[in-house]
């Protein structure tokens, strides 16, 4: 009885608890503020960058950002969504600009336009309908002149009427390659002076810093067109730019950090003690005596 009574005392009882560990989420890094542009020109951002729709007309949802992304890892290029026709569409910020820029140019024709659709809608037609109709008239009172003037010979009239429309198309192609001059100098010009006042800023950029960059082409891509984006000092781009690296190699090293203290403590919460069963025996059998 006593053989029975020590045995069942002497049984050591373990009680394993496992922990899990949870991994620790990624932080994603931050977003650059930077989108390609070639000139100050080039910007439709709204901000650059248009908030995309939580679904497209066809329902499906539109791409979000994944959580565990790496924080090195590239941003998506922003995208600009927009619904026309009852139809979403998505460009690019390069394939956006051209319709931003026509977008511009409509609200300063708008007051025009509308007059044409009031004469349009007055007289039963469409817009289009309406300067066809505009088109044909004037053109028949041009050639209704020229008869008169010939004395009512057509054959010389069509002649002349062809001719003076030849001339007509001349002189509006003509026109229409000067203001398309006039556009190309004056870009030119912002393209020149956007030029002159980074390179006068650039000598800011390098005192403040020590002299890290030794030449102009030296400076960071993203650093030059966030400065042109933003409109802001190329120093004030860089200091920007530098938060930004600084949080994502932060976001990495924080990531790095707690992977391998997740590792650890697993190993350690795993880990066996080869000598806790042999006193746990040894306390039980001098405690019977």
């Amino acid at each position: 009885m006593s053989e029975e009574l020590l045995m069942q005392e002497t049984q050591p009882e373990v009680n394993a608890e496992t922990t899990d560990i949870e991994p620790a989420e990624a932080e994603t890094g931050a977003k650059e503020e930077v989108a390609e542009e070639a000139t100050p020109s080039t910007e439709t951002e709204a901000d650059g960058e248009a908030q995309a729709d939580s679904t497209g007309a066809d329902g499906e949802a539109s791409v979000q950002a994944n959580p565990e992304a790496d924080p090195e890892s590239e941003p998506e290029p922003p995208v600009v969504r927009v619904k026309f026709n009852k139809q979403v569409r998505e460009y690019s910020i390069e394939e956006a600009t051209p319709y931003v820029e026509m977008g511009l140019k409509y609200e300063s024709f708008k007051p025009t336009y509308e007059k044409l659709k009031f004469i349009a809608t007055t007289s039963g037609l469409s817009i289009p309908d309406l300067v066809d109709k505009l088109l044909e008239t004037n053109e028949r009172t041009v050639y209704e002149q020229i008869l008169e003037k010939a004395g009512g010979n057509e054959e010389i009239a069509k002649e002349l009427h062809e001719a003076k429309k030849a001339e007509r198309q001349r002189k509006y192609q003509e026109l229409l390659q000067q203001e398309k001059e006039r556009e190309e100098k004056e870009l030119e010009v912002e393209r020149q002076a956007e030029r002159e006042r980074l390179a006068n800023e650039f000598i800011e950029l390098k005192n403040a810093t020590d002299g890290k960059f030794a030449e102009f082409k030296d400076v960071p891509k993203a650093v030059l067109n966030l400065a042109q984006k933003r409109n802001i000092s190329l120093l004030d781009a860089y200091l920007r730019f530098e938060h930004e690296e600084s949080k994502k190699r932060e976001a990495a090293a924080r990531k790095q950090s707690e992977a391998a203290k997740s590792s650890v403590g697993s190993l350690a919460d795993t880990a066996e003690t080869p000598d806790s069963a042999g006193d746990e025996f040894t306390k039980a059998f001098y405690s019977m005596l």
